[in-house]
Formats: structure tokens, sequence, C-alpha cells
């Protein structure tokens, strides 16, 4: 499976798609992933590394070939704004994960995004379980 020829699309809002992770995301990720309330929301580290969304990026298609993760990126009218995960893909199961850089909170980016891969999930890789934790202080997720 070639991973730039899926972009799914929500019709409700065209603007909002997703596609996989590529290395052309890396510089909005890297922008976005450093600010500080990013890593308070998530499991990212603060201060984000200089090179961590390059690593992100690589590891990311890494697991897409092997099977084990897919991760995409959220993209608003073809920006990037953030990712959305299905990761540890096993036994019909994964956990999701998912986050949006602080310019772009309360706009309903991350819902969209959310229900676009999880309908990947179950229509295209036919899981059966897939589980998402929050952070006890991330109210929002």
């Amino acid at each position: 499976m070639k991973l730039a020829a899926i972009k799914l699309y929500d019709a409700l809002a065209p603007q909002v798609t997703v596609e996989p992770v590529a290395l052309a995301h890396a510089a909005a990720i890297q922008h976005l992933a450093a600010d500080p309330r990013i890593a308070a929301t998530t499991r990212m580290p603060h201060p984000y590394p200089d090179d961590g969304a390059v690593t992100f990026v690589a590891d990311a298609i890494q697991a897409w070939t092997a099977g084990t993760d897919r991760v995409f990126a959220i993209c608003v009218d073809d920006a990037c704004v953030g990712t959305c995960a299905l990761k540890q893909i096993r036994e019909g199961q994964a956990e999701l994960g998912y986050w949006v850089g602080v310019p772009f909170w309360g706009q309903g980016y991350a819902s969209r995004a959310v229900r676009l891969v999880v309908a990947f999930g179950v229509e295209r890789l036919g899981l059966r379980r897939i589980e998402a934790h929050v952070l006890e202080g991330n109210p929002a997720s």
C-alpha cells in the first residue's frame, strides 16, 4: 500500500483531512509540538527536541511499513495542524492517540480527525477494539 495514496476527508468538513504522516509535515509538527502547552496535555517531552519531528516522522513511516502503527497528519486546507494515530496494532486492537497545535484548539479538528482514523481502523484494518487514554489534566480530550 502506497502511503501517499491515502487521504481521508470528512464530507461535512472537506477542509479537514488526514493523510499518512510524511517528512513534508515535519516542519509544522516541529513548530506546533514545541509549544509547552502541548507537552502539558500529551505525553510529548518538553522541551521538544530540535530533531523531534524528523525522528517522529521517520519512526512513524517505519512503524507503518511494519504494520504496527498508522500515524496520520491532521490537515486543514492542506496545512498540518497535528497528528492522529492508531498505535500498537495487533490482534484486531489498537490504541488511539492524537493532538492538535494550540492555534487550532477548540475548532473541532481533532474530533473530525478521530472519526476519520477510527473509521479507517474499523473499515480498512478490521479493528474490533480501539482504546484511548486521556491525561487527567486534559479535560478537552
